[in-house]
């Protein structure tokens, strides 16, 4: 009876650990990777998908799934093989392990979508600066170039409203201070006659010796 009982004891421990899953495997990673020269951290048509260096390594890179970690370039990170679905890596979260100091970077993963106005996903909309207002916006173009992208928006000029779709700007190369430490401020608007984008330039002035007033070098149109 006592062996047969053991027995019984030694089979159930058996099918229990036969059963016990095994432990998942973290492997310390950094956020993004040199891809052409240039740094990368989200994966071209790959949604969720961020490229990692194993152990910071650039000869080691592998395509992570991210709804962890927010997108800071070289992020200490863990990344593990989920045990569903094996074939894919994914981001564990941050390596708490290898810095103290994480220049408060954002826990979160890229969300913007859940901001705006424009969708369905917009349950959680923000309220901006106007420094951070999006119409009719001046920002850098993706090429690198000297020139600007003006974002889109209606105007009211000569009584009547208008609709400027968004384009870029002529190379502003020309515009560029002549002096060596100087700066100088350029008007960019649209030109309500031609409905073009048109440009004023201002006077040089000392990046030594800043103006009490600014807007003594700022031309605007008349």
């Amino acid at each position: 009876m006592a062996n047969r009982g053991k027995k019984r004891l030694e089979g159930a421990l058996r099918d229990v650990l036969d059963t016990k899953a095994d432990r998942v495997k973290h492997v310390s990673a950094s956020l993004g990777a040199y891809i052409d020269g240039v740094q990368m951290i989200t994966v071209p048509g790959r949604d969720d998908f961020v490229w990692c260096r194993i152990r910071g390594s650039t000869s080691e890179l592998v395509q992570a799934f991210n709804d962890t970690v927010g997108h800071h370039w070289d992020l200490p990170i863990l990344i593990y093989r989920d045990p569903e679905a094996p074939a894919f890596w994914k981001v564990f979260g941050r390596d708490a392990n290898r810095y103290e100091d994480w220049n408060s970077k954002s826990y979160l993963p890229p969300h913007g979508r859940s901001h705006s106005f424009t969708g369905k996903e917009g349950a959680d909309p923000v309220w901006v600066a106007k420094r951070q207002y999006m119409p009719m916006l001046p920002r850098p173009v993706t090429t690198g170039s000297m020139a600007v992208f003006i974002e889109s928006d209606f105007y009211y000029f000569d009584g009547q409203y208008h609709w400027w779709p968004g384009s870029g700007t002529t190379d502003l190369t020309s515009f560029k201070p002549t002096g060596a430490f100087n700066a100088r401020f350029v008007t960019v608007y649209i030109d309500g006659d031609t409905g073009n984008p048109a440009y004023l330039r201002g006077n040089e002035w000392s990046t030594f010796s800043p103006p009490d007033d600014p807007g003594d070098f700022i031309v605007l149109p008349t």
